[in-house]
């Protein structure tokens, strides 16, 4: 039997460090491979409270982090240091995997699957599994994939447009990886039975960067209600634009009508929610959030950007142009009519349950591990 390391080098639980641990619970239970969690101590104790870290023996590995660097995460910094703080606190954790990545090397039947890229990580030329999940294509050219493209690694592009967008970046390199698209996705789904939803209530999950468009939300939040519409906000996320954020709340006269938390429990905080709002810029396909939020049944807004228009149809919500108008006319649509949100949201949750199932995405990636394994051998 092969093991399977799941290597995720993160210190929040956004979107893949959700689904890495699902990942494992899947594949425990289905017993074709033995999948081990690599996590840094922050992600471990994170993954803990919010009841996903695995409790099997041997099924986790915690790479330590040195004193400073917990707390160099909750320090509270400007935004244009945001990006420098993450880079120092991945170098250092990335020094602490040596020991991890000795074991691998030593493992005869190690497959390794790197969840996010950071090019710290400097893992073994082992039998690997690279996801490829940049829908915006911003990190294309970093170490991480430059140094992949030198080794016959498989690498799991989330969509075909990131298939197709980085085999062009490297087409002049020739590199040795093999590129492949993701057969689906998929994310936990919470019993959701007994929840109180409320119509009016939008839900929005994720960190407050750039590429989420958190103020043009709430830009269209304002004038939807300018517009007569009694709409309510739950905002679940954190991340280097919370100022932005709170001072869009504050212009816009929106603090009685906006929630923002943290919560480690997302699903059922989603299933209070009639409608999810997802405006991600360069594709919401392959988004955990929003594929959650389909699960507890919100009808969904979502960008029409990527390959968004492959999950997002009218059967389950509205896709909408980056606008402010654009926007807001949905959620008065969805708030001013709850029996079609209802109804949408009903839909969706049948939709991810039953395409968007965690046993067929574990065995499209037991198939590619075995796969892994036979292209790596080639070079050997």
């Amino acid at each position: 039997m092969k093991n399977v390391y799941l290597v995720n080098m993160s210190f929040g639980l956004a979107g893949v460090e959700r689904r890495f641990a699902n990942i494992w619970q899947v594949l425990h239970r289905r017993g074709v491979v033995n999948p081990i969690l690599v996590i840094p101590t922050g992600l471990a104790q994170l993954l803990a409270q919010a009841g996903l870290l695995p409790n099997a023996p041997g099924a986790v590995v915690v790479v330590p982090e040195a004193w400073p660097v917990p707390q160099l995460g909750r320090l509270h910094v400007p935004s244009w240091l945001e990006t420098p703080r993450s880079l120092v606190r991945s170098r250092m954790v990335a020094w602490a995997h040596r020991p991890v990545w000795q074991r691998i090397a030593r493992d005869p039947d190690a497959v390794v699957h790197i969840g996010m890229p950071c090019s710290a990580l400097r893992s073994p030329d082992v039998p690997t599994l690279l996801e490829c999940v940049d829908a915006n294509m911003w990190v294309f050219g970093s170490y991480h994939f430059r140094r992949a493209a030198t080794r016959r690694w498989v690498i799991h592009c989330q969509t075909e447009r990131i298939h197709r967008g980085l085999d062009a970046e490297y087409a002049e390199r020739a590199p040795r990886w093999e590129t492949v698209t993701s057969a689906s996705y998929f994310a936990h789904y919470a019993d959701a039975t007994g929840a109180a939803r409320d119509p009016r209530l939008i839900a929005f999950v994720g960190r407050f960067m750039a590429i989420k468009n958190p103020i043009l939300f709430l830009e269209a939040v304002a004038r939807a209600r300018q517009h007569g519409c009694d709409c309510r906000v739950l905002m679940l996320g954190e991340g280097p634009m919370r100022r932005e954020v709170d001072a869009a709340i504050a212009r816009h006269n929106l603090a009685d009508a906006v929630t923002i938390t943290f919560t480690k429990d997302v699903a059922s905080r989603l299933a209070t929610a009639g409608s999810y709002v997802s405006l991600q810029t360069g594709d919401n396909y392959g988004s955990q959030a929003m594929l959650e939020a389909m699960g507890a049944g919100c009808a969904i807004i979502a960008s029409d950007v990527g390959e968004t228009n492959r999950i997002i149809t009218d059967e389950v919500g509205l896709r909408v142009s980056l606008t402010v108008d654009a926007v807001a006319d949905a959620v008065e649509q969805l708030v001013g009519n709850p029996e079609r949100t209802r109804r949408l949201g009903a839909r969706a949750a049948e939709v991810a349950r039953t395409q968007y199932s965690a046993d067929a995405y574990a065995a499209s990636l037991e198939a590619l591990y075995e796969r892994a394994v036979q292209y790596h051998r080639i070079s050997s």
